[in-house]
């Protein structure tokens, strides 16, 4: 189990301005991430010293930095990764332990909330962050997400084993987390493993990111998920493949 925040830190962490760290993973775009992502921090006001960069090489790095406009990001940093999933095992430790640390996909081109209303433009960015950090809090995990579309979305948040999807989700680092090892999968390999590692995953099924997110091509794909089914047979089923109903078992 990962450190949760004590309540000496939620006191500390309230009086801060912005608590929280914004991680970003290269894909090799930074045309695509000038123009939406950073966009879409900037409008809701997320200071720029909290918004770091994660690139593969040092090429990349100063390919990013001379398109990436200053005044929009804190840092970008090489991780030395050729690999994105070797990235995200990275970026675990690279902060401090007990970080609230967001991670957000580089191409984020609106975030939505669900309401009586219906469904609508999220308003409080600082509040969602709030929400589900304060969720894993109060359930003794590390680990929350967002729905994983607006025709999936619900008013009501969730607990259990969940589908994290890449576009915005959050966690509190531990020091350790867990080892991605698939590439194009690793959505559903970090959703198998945070939840054999803490039994449970929130889910803000009211909100949702949506973006320009690079497709894979359907056979690497496949070849990714069926390797997945391989070393996770008790948590993803094929067929179409989707992790298992754990709810029914």
């Amino acid at each position: 189990m990962s450190r949760a925040l004590t309540k000496h830190d939620i006191f500390i962490r309230k009086r801060n301005r912005f608590p929280y760290q914004i991680a970003i993973v290269a894909s090799g775009n930074p045309v695509m991430l000038r123009d939406t992502t950073l966009n879409i921090l900037k409008a809701y006001k997320v200071p720029i010293d909290h918004i770091t960069v994660f690139v593969h090489t040092r090429e990349e790095k100063g390919y990013y930095e001379s398109v990436l406009l200053q005044g929009t990001y804190g840092r970008i940093v090489n991780t030395e990764m050729a690999k994105t999933y070797k990235v995200y095992n990275v970026i675990q430790c690279f902060y401090t332990i007990g970080t609230p640390v967001v991670h957000i996909n580089d191409c984020i081109q609106g975030l939505y909330e669900k309401t009586e209303e219906g469904i609508q433009i999220l308003k409080n960015f600082v509040g969602l962050l709030n929400l589900g950090f304060s969720e894993c809090v109060k359930r003794g995990v590390s680990v929350w997400g967002l729905s994983v579309s607006r025709k999936m979305m619900r008013t009501e948040i969730q607990s259990g084993f969940l589908h994290i999807p890449g576009g915005l989700w959050g966690y509190i680092t531990d020091g350790v987390g867990i080892q991605l090892t698939q590439r194009n999968t690793e959505e559903y390999e970090r959703s198998i493993l945070y939840y054999k590692k803490e039994k449970a995953i929130v889910c803000l099924s009211m909100f949702t990111a949506v973006g320009c997110f690079p497709k894979v091509e359907e056979g690497d794909l496949e070849k990714g998920l069926r390797k997945l089914l391989k070393k996770y047979p008790l948590y993803l089923v094929d067929e179409p493949f989707h992790l298992v109903d754990l709810t029914k078992m």
